[in-house]
């Protein structure tokens, strides 16, 4: 039996001690119980190797080929075809990203006011949207972008 066995035989003892524990004198033994089973799995786990380094791009590739041919498979026993999700790799170039414009709005109650194209009216207490290093539109989650005044 090695050592992560044991730490669990131990851990499985103390959880059985724990409830049919009733005197104090049975609390005592399942609080030692649990004590010998956490020292065991530390052991146990400090002769663990270390952990590997990961090469996540080549699982990536592995998960790719294993649902390619689950897909594949499924289309050969049932004739019907799957839509495909195309690797990132393999995507067409992304399409531009939306843009909300936003202009200083010319208000002398309210100084600092900026209106955006979606309809948004934001005040900044000090400068304007880039200074505050707004980089998104807060009516539409578009990315924000300072029209010339």
């Amino acid at each position: 039996m090695n050592k992560t066995q044991e730490a669990l035989k131990l851990a499985l003892e103390a959880i059985e001690a724990c409830l049919s524990a009733g005197t104090e004198a049975e609390d005592q033994d399942a609080s030692d119980k649990l004590c010998d089973a956490r020292a065991a799995i530390r052991e146990a786990l400090a002769e663990q190797p270390a952990q590997q380094e990961v090469d996540w791009e080549k699982l990536y590739r592995l998960e790719v080929k294993k649902k390619e041919a689950l897909a594949a498979k499924y289309e050969r026993d049932t004739g019907k075809t799957l839509t495909r999700i195309v690797p990132m790799a393999k995507q067409p170039a992304r399409q531009q990203e939306p843009v909300c414009e936003w202009q200083p709005e010319d208000d002398e109650h309210m100084p600092g006011t900026w209106r955006s194209d979606c309809g948004v009216l934001w005040t900044f207490t000090v400068d304007g949207p880039k200074e505050n290093d707004m980089r998104f539109c807060c009516g539409c989650g578009a990315k924000l972008r300072e029209k010339n005044a």
